[in-house]
């Protein structure tokens, strides 16, 4: 395997976004393991109160340098959403809040945008497949 790119430390963040928002849910519904959090067992307790520094912090550490700003602006916006999502599911912890990420109005305009490129997404698809219907269907007239 070569060396990691953009793409892999994306997904790194997210999943480690992710298993801190997790340890954390976990934590605010009382569950335990052998009479402890999985917070204090995984050791993450002190990373899950500020789940965007932590993340930052371990990326820049185990990649050797600090994540570019266009990388570090999707993964807020991957952070910023899924807290949205929790907290709409009902799973509203103070770890749900990922440390005032952005701004409310910021926020809303980071999923107005990602909105926005999911309809040109969608779009294209449809014009493709309009497109390849076209040619086979001038194919099967020949």
């Amino acid at each position: 395997m070569g060396p990691h790119n953009d793409h892999f430390w994306h997904l790194f963040g997210q999943l480690k976004a992710d298993y801190l928002h997790h340890h954390a849910q976990l934590a605010a519904r009382g569950v335990l393991f052998g009479g402890r959090q999985g917070l204090h067992l995984a050791e993450v307790a002190e990373q899950a109160r500020d789940v965007r520094t932590a993340v930052l912090v371990t990326i820049a550490r185990d990649r050797m340098a600090p994540l570019p700003a266009p990388q570090q602006v999707l993964l807020e916006a991957y952070m910023t959403i899924s807290a949205a999502s929790a907290a709409a599911a009902g799973s509203q912890s103070q770890s749900a809040d990922v440390g005032g990420l952005l701004s409310p109005a910021a926020a809303a305009e980071t999923r107005a945008l990602l909105a926005e490129r999911a309809e040109k997404r969608r779009l294209q698809q449809q014009a493709q497949q309009q497109q390849g219907d076209q040619q086979r269907s001038e194919e099967e007239e020949k």
